[in-house]
């Protein structure tokens, strides 16, 4: 997480501060914006994994942007066949599915950036 951290303080202190907790980090922006950063869970086996990942906070209306890319922890570069896909949202949480092309034993997670308010 250094690389967010750097982000803020290069931007000034009047922009919020970024906090976390065992869900992840969150960074509340003084105009209402919440951006959210998480890593779900690493499954080292299986095909098509379904995984309901919890916010570090939840948001008070509305989810205006989404990210999903694939974190992999020291994995070979075929982790490029995995994929996390979004299947559903809400306020408090995201459920995502993984899909592979073949049976892959690496830790991959899913890592997630939202933008709400």
């Amino acid at each position: 997480m250094c690389c967010y951290r750097i982000l803020i303080i290069s931007l000034g202190s009047n922009i919020g501060k970024l906090e976390s907790n065992e869900y992840g980090y969150y960074w509340k922006l003084p105009n209402g914006i919440i951006m959210q950063f998480i890593t779900g869970k690493s499954d080292a086996s299986g095909f098509d994994k379904i995984q309901k990942i919890k916010y570090p906070i939840p948001f008070n209306n509305k989810i205006i942007g989404i990210s999903i890319s694939t974190w992999a922890n020291g994995s070979r570069p075929a982790v490029a066949d995995v994929i996390y896909q979004e299947i559903t949202h809400t306020l408090t949480d995201i459920t995502v599915l993984r899909n592979q092309r073949e049976d892959i034993f690496e830790s991959v997670a899913p890592r997630i950036i939202l933008i709400g308010y």
